[in-house]
């Protein structure tokens, strides 16, 4: 007999099979409820960290961004297009509030939960219940759940499940149609996130619990297929992390018995996670891997012995065998034998056993439950009784640790709690003090990061902004140079230099550096038209305009790039042209007070003449003293020269007067003596023709 079979307590539940009747769907409504209770404090929480990066960008809004999404990758952080075809979607929906995203996360967790009760009760597992209320419950997938960008654990664990579920079906029927629908729900968890490749591995290890033995031709055959189009995607997503996400620094450089010392230890911290599941950490201590040390040692070579004495066992009971290996098979894209990214800030991380953790809750579960029916140690409802403290637990930890994700200071602050040499945390506090305009504080985080991990190159990036806010230009001239040299495809860093050395006057300088910032990010407005800035500054109009101009292309409502663009056609008499694009950027940023001058300039000295050009000049050049609080002479100055050509000489010399006394105040004395002039001609009843409009661009 096969022990591990083991029948459902009554005929009813066995011949339910996978459907549910009303008392089950009653407890499905009370778990997906209690689920969504437990993440209510994460419900409203803001982006943290990289949820950006994740969360559509607005350059891929459009349909043609969606193209790009699927079609060229590379474009996003990773090769994921499902999964940002369902950001894609919450974007369209509800645009820029959180709440959504985290339901949907909610959701496709609730629903994994109870695709994790269908499969075991289609293999008959006792305590399927209670194996999918602790999945659904348990603290240790608030990471994956409460973190925004990890919907591709959510949603990926949902088609993951689903594959398990019909393939056991068409294991059970051996239909095409079966498989041809696992296939499809296997290659959407693929395209949702790279690390489910080992769902052959996962469906391998059920097959043979299972049936006790593998079998070429029915279990491992039909599988192939499926594995090689796993190990593409491995292959896509290596390149991927290589080539895209930096996956190579120093620091993720380990030998190949120092990568086997970090994934056995890692199989213990996650195994001790889940079932102690205290002083949870946003991120975890980096290990330092010494592989002198004999206690490293004693981790992978616990995790193999424990292997061979369930081999050993496995006569008695496959199940603890065929848990672990599900467990470990699960775990091992993410146990640091193949580097990746996120290595360099931790060797471990909460959300990387989302799906691995199914074998040892399951194993408990089934245990506790089987256990409980053999030996009656304690009446029944006493079991259900503690079992419900239990997940009472598991949620109260849940509920608390989901406080955690609410915000981005909030993850940064509890992780320098539980983690104080996390140069990340600090770096990410920095960034959170910065944004709240502490910018000392900011700073001191700022260094501390940098103390802990000098070649941390966005870190240098980020102190340099902050010293820039300060007026600091020299020292964040040091700190961007010192992020460009440590990673040279770091574009913000290029341009922010750009920009302050632009700010100080060396625009030969800044024009390198923003044409570096361009090679790497040619499609980027914002360094089209600064770039277009310094080579105007430079003399160089009609390289300017060309940027200019394809920053209105890539963003027509890029307002300073219009402005720009209009002053420097100005420059070159092309004033019709000029005039169109300073209304452009007046129509989209109408408090854009400089834009309304020029205009009202331009419209004074080069428009028709016509009565409609007049009094729009006049409206143009109130509105832009409105906005600088009627206390600018220059501003005053060209109201005064736009109510002259009108001919309203009265509010022309009255406004001149008060242009004259302001200048003089503020010890602009040329600017005072050209008002002085134009007033004299005001009171002979005589307009002003400016010359040209100066060249002051917008950066």
């Amino acid at each position: 007999m096969n022990t591990d079979q083991t029948q459902p307590v009554t005929g009813r539940l066995a011949r339910m099979g996978t459907h549910f009747e009303m008392t089950d769907w009653l407890f499905a409504i009370i778990l997906v409820a209690s689920t969504f209770l437990a993440y209510q404090p994460a419900w409203r929480g803001q982006p943290i960290w990289d949820d950006g990066e994740h969360i559509t960008r607005a350059e891929f809004a459009s349909l043609d961004g969606l193209r790009r999404i699927w079609f060229e990758p590379g474009v996003t952080q990773h090769y994921y297009p499902l999964l940002d075809t369902a950001f894609w979607i919450q974007q369209k929906l509800w645009g820029g509030s959180t709440l959504g995203y985290h339901l949907a996360s909610i959701a496709c967790h609730a629903a994994g939960a109870l695709l994790v009760l269908a499969i075991l009760r289609r293999l008959k597992i006792q305590g399927a219940w209670l194996a999918a209320a602790i999945f659904a419950l348990h603290p240790v997938h608030v990471e994956s759940v409460a973190w925004i960008s990890e919907l591709k654990n959510t949603l990926s664990g949902v088609f993951y499940l689903g594959a398990v579920l019909v393939y056991l079906r068409f294991d059970e029927t051996r239909k095409l149609s079966w498989f041809a629908i696992a296939a499809g729900l296997f290659l959407g968890a693929l395209l949702s996130k790279s690390t489910v490749v080992v769902w052959p591995i996962g469906m391998l290890t059920i097959l043979w619990w299972k049936h006790g033995v593998l079998s070429w031709k029915r279990d491992a055959l039909p599988l192939v297929p499926l594995l090689a189009l796993a190990v593409l995607d491995g292959w896509v997503t290596i390149r991927t992390e290589h080539g895209v996400m930096g996956a190579q620094g120093a620091e993720l450089q380990f030998t190949l018995l120092q990568r086997f010392l970090i994934a056995g230890r890692a199989c213990w911290f996650y195994l001790g996670k889940l079932l102690w599941p205290v002083e949870l950490c946003p991120i975890y201590p980096r290990w330092q891997i010494n592989h002198a040390a004999a206690t490293n040692s004693l981790y992978p070579i616990g995790v193999l012995v424990l292997l061979v004495v369930l081999w050993d066992l496995r006569s008695r009971s496959r199940s603890p065998l065929a848990a672990m290996i599900f467990f470990v098979g699960t775990l091992s894209p993410l146990l640091g034998i193949v580097s990746f990214s996120y290595l360099q800030y931790s060797l471990v991380a909460d959300h990387f056993q989302y799906l691995a953790s199914l074998g040892v809750i399951t194993l408990f579960a089934a245990s506790l439950s089987r256990f409980q029916q053999t030996r009656r140690l304690l009446p029944r409802p006493v079991g259900i009784s503690l079992c419900l403290a239990m997940l009472a637990a598991l949620a109260g930890l849940t509920w608390r640790h989901s406080r955690t994700f609410k915000d981005l200071e909030t993850f940064a602050r509890t992780t320098l709690v539980r983690n104080p040499d996390c140069w990340a945390a600090h770096d990410l506090l920095g960034v959170v003090l910065d944004s709240q305009g502490k910018l000392a504080d900011a700073i001191d985080h700022y260094r501390q990061a940098l103390r802990l991990n000098p070649k941390y190159a966005l870190g240098h990036y980020n102190l340099g902004c902050a010293l820039a806010s300060q007026g600091r230009l020299e020292e964040a001239i040091q700190q961007y140079d010192q992020a460009v040299q440590l990673q040279p495809d770091l574009a913000r860093a290029h341009y922010n230099l750009g920009c302050t050395l632009a700010s100080q006057g060396d625009f030969p300088a800044a024009i390198e550096q923003y044409k570096q910032a361009l090679q790497l990010k040619p499609d980027a407005p914002d360094i089209h038209n600064n770039l277009g800035v310094a080579l105007a500054a430079s003399g160089e109009l009609n390289q300017a305009i060309e940027h200019f101009r394809q920053a209105v292309r890539l963003q027509p409502d890029f307002a300073d790039a219009h402005f720009n663009l209009g002053l420097a056609l100005s420059a070159q008499k092309k004033f019709a042209e000029a005039i169109q694009h300073c209304d452009q950027a007046v129509r989209l940023q109408p408090g854009f007070a400089k834009a309304h001058r020029e205009l009202a300039l331009l419209l004074i000295t080069r428009g028709s003449n016509t009565l409609n050009d007049g009094d729009r000049a006049i409206q143009l050049a109130e509105r832009a003293c409105r906005l600088t609080g009627d206390q600018q002479p220059a501003y005053l100055d060209t109201l005064a020269a736009a109510y002259a050509a009108a001919h309203r000489f009265v509010e022309a010399i009255a406004t001149a007067k008060k242009a004259f006394e302001l200048a003089n105040a503020a010890g602009q004395a040329q600017l005072a003596t050209e008002i002085q002039n134009r007033l004299r001609l005001y009171q002979t009843g005589q307009s002003y023709q400016i010359s040209d409009p100066a060249y002051s661009p917008a950066p």
